[in-house]
């Protein structure tokens, strides 16, 4: 008759060590049952917008760490180029939209747009085979929008 309680047994004991846990049973302090003062939303800190150049040299670095340069696509995908193409194209698209936000205007960065527009073109419909087939294209892209963030650090 005790024949399979083993698994049943060990789950009405999970069930017991669950309900006396959620009961307020064993917790400090008195009170079972009232509820716990929590921090709001609204009171946690706010975290100040990046600039657009910190924001890139963020995304460069990682780059720069995972060059990915192996020669042939099946060599890239094993070495998972293809996911590092596809963090540089949205790392790119989180950049687009701080230079929106930007102040500054559209006008200053006219040039970076002209280059986020050719990887966002290149990228395609962002598939792990077109990412993979154009990653030393996207790659080079984001070497001249480097080159360009540098020699335009700030408005």
């Amino acid at each position: 008759m005790t024949k399979g309680w083993g698994r049943a047994g060990a789950g009405l004991a999970l069930v017991a060590a669950v309900a006396a846990g959620t009961s307020g049973c064993g917790g400090g302090g008195g009170g079972a049952g009232k509820a716990q003062d929590k921090p709001s939303a609204s009171a946690a800190p706010t975290k100040a917008p990046q600039s657009v150049a910190q924001l890139w040299q963020d995304a460069w670095a990682y780059q720069v760490a995972n060059p990915c340069q192996e020669e042939t696509e099946q060599a890239a995908e094993d070495a998972g180029c293809q996911n590092v193409t596809w963090d540089l194209v949205t790392d790119v698209r989180k950049v687009r939209k701080a230079m929106n936000a930007d102040p500054a205007g559209a006008g200053f960065y006219t040039e970076a747009y002209v280059i986020m527009d050719r990887i966002d073109a290149l990228a395609g419909d962002m598939s792990d085979a077109r990412l993979l087939r154009m990653r030393k294209m996207i790659r080079a892209e984001g070497v001249e929008l480097n080159s360009w963030i540098i020699s335009h650090p700030s408005q």
